[in-house]
């Protein structure tokens, strides 16, 4: 049985060789994930702390369970949109 997707943010914690680390709030806030850097579209250039929307299985139990599909950017964190 295939596993739902969600739409879900991450959050990109580090970046080093071809291995970006994620954190997934909506599976698992305390712990970071690393996905190979080639899953994301060309278009897409990561940086620390950079948003990203990806389908996410978030019902995996472990992280070698978790799949991604369809990235993208979630845009800048205006600071002054006057929510806070």
């Amino acid at each position: 049985m295939k596993e739902k997707m969600y739409r879900t943010l991450l959050s990109i914690n580090d970046i080093r060789d071809a291995v970006i680390d994620v954190c997934i709030p909506a599976w698992n806030p305390g712990k970071a994930v690393s996905l190979p850097a080639a899953s994301l579209p060309e278009e897409i250039t990561p940086h620390v702390g950079m948003c990203l929307f990806a389908q996410v299985n978030i019902g995996a139990e472990k992280a070698s369970d978790l799949r991604f599909a369809e990235f993208e950017p979630a845009g800048e964190i205006d600071e002054n949109d006057g929510l806070a």
